[in-house]
C-alpha cells in the first residue's frame, strides 16, 4: 500500500508500531469507516473524526495525522495547541480533493502560541461565510500551509487572517488555491518574515495579499492572480498591497490578469515611499500581458 503512495516517509514506516521516522506516531481518520474506539494507528482501523485523532497526538513528538476521508468538525474550530504536528489529506490529489475542514460559523483552524512547526496539506477550508478560514490567535511559528483550497467550495471572510495579538512568524504558504468565495482579503495576517509563493488567487472579494500593517521580510513570488472584469475590482493593489509601515518585503515574478487586454488599475501597490524609493523590493511582476513598471 505505502509503495503506491510514493512517499519516502511512508515507505520506512513500521505499521505494526505506528511510529514514523521522526519518532512520533501516525494516526488515521476515516469518517465513513472509522470508529473512535479504535487506536487509529492502523489505516485499516482508523478513528472516525479529526478531533479524536488530534487529541491522541502529543506535544513536540512530530506526530502525523493522515486523513483518508473527512469533512465535518464536531466542534469547530480545530484549535492547534501542540508543537510539531502534521495533518495531511490523502485525497485524490486534485486541488479540491474531497477532504474538508468545515468551520460552520467559525474558522476551520485556530493557531495558538504552541502551534509551532504545524503542517497542513490538502484540505478544503472555510465556513458559511461568517468568519475567516485560518485564524492565528497566537504567535504561530513556522506554519507550513500547502496544497489546500480556501474560500473555494466553502465561503469565508478572509482566507488567512488573524485575531488581535496573533501573528505568523516564518511561515511558508505555497501551492494553494484561493477563491472565489471569500468576501474580503485572501491573506491579511500579520507577518514576521516568511514566504508566500506559487499560489493561485481567483476572483478575490476585495484583495489577494495584503499583509497587516508593519509586516516585514515576506517573500511574495510566483503567485498568479485573476479577477474577472465583471467583478469590477478597481482598487490599486488588488493583487498585492503593502501599507506605509511595511518594510523589507520583496515582490518578484507574480502574474496578475483580468478578462480583457490589460488590467484597468495597477494590481500592485506600495505605500511605503514615493515611486522608486519604496521600503520594499519589486521586480518582474506582470499586470495583464505587460511587465509592470512598478507598484502604484
Amino acid at each position: 500500500m505505502f509503495d503506491l503512495l510514493g512517499s519516502l516517509t511512508l515507505k520506512s514506516f513500521d505499521q505494526s508500531k505506528g511510529i514514523n521516522p521522526q519518532g512520533g506516531k501516525i494516526f488515521y481518520v476515516d469518517c465513513r469507516h472509522g470508529n473512535n474506539s479504535n487506536e487509529g494507528t492502523d489505516p485499516q482501523f482508523p478513528v472516525a473524526d479529526l478531533e479524536t485523532a488530534y487529541l491522541l497526538c502529543e506535544h513536540q513528538r512530530g506526530d502525523y495525522i493522515f486523513v483518508q476521508d473527512f469533512w465535518t468538525l464536531t466542534a469547530p474550530p480545530l484549535t492547534i495547541d501542540i508543537e510539531d504536528l502534521h495533518i495531511i489529506s490523502l485525497g485524490g490529489g486534485n486541488f479540491d480533493n474531497g477532504n474538508d475542514i468545515d468551520g460552520g460559523v467559525l474558522a476551520s483552524i485556530e493557531l495558538t502560541d504552541n502551534a509551532t512547526d504545524f503542517e497542513l496539506a490538502g484540505f478544503n477550508l472555510g465556513n458559511d461565510g461568517s468568519a475567516m478560514a485560518v485564524d492565528p490567535t497566537g504567535q504561530c511559528n513556522r506554519l507550513h500551509l500547502h496544497h489546500c483550497t480556501l474560500g473555494w467550495n466553502y465561503s469565508c471572510t478572509d482566507c488567512i487572517g488573524f485575531t488581535g495579538g496573533g501573528a505568523l512568524i516564518y511561515p511558508s504558504i505555497n501551492n494553494n488555491y484561493f477563491g472565489p468565495n471569500f468576501t474580503n482579503i485572501a491573506i491579511t495576517a500579520y507577518f514576521n518574515t516568511g514566504l508566500i509563493f506559487n499560489n493561485i488567487f481567483r476572483n478575490p472579494g476585495v484583495g489577494c495579499i495584503t499583509p497587516f500593517a508593519g509586516s516585514f521580510g515576506v517573500g511574495i513570488f510566483g503567485n498568479q492572480f485573476f479577477s474577472a472584469f465583471a467583478d469590477g475590482l478597481a482598487l490599486a493593489g488588488w493583487a498585492v498591497n503593502l501599507d506605509a509601515t511595511s518594510t523589507n518585503n520583496w515582490v518578484h515574478g507574480n502574474l496578475a490578469g483580468i478578462t480583457g487586454a490589460a488590467c484597468a488599475v495597477n494590481p500592485y501597490n506600495d505605500d511605503s515611499g514615493v515611486a522608486g524609493a519604496e521600503a520594499n523590493g519589486w521586480c518582474g511582476n506582470y499586470a495583464g500581458p505587460a511587465l509592470s513598471a512598478g507598484p502604484a
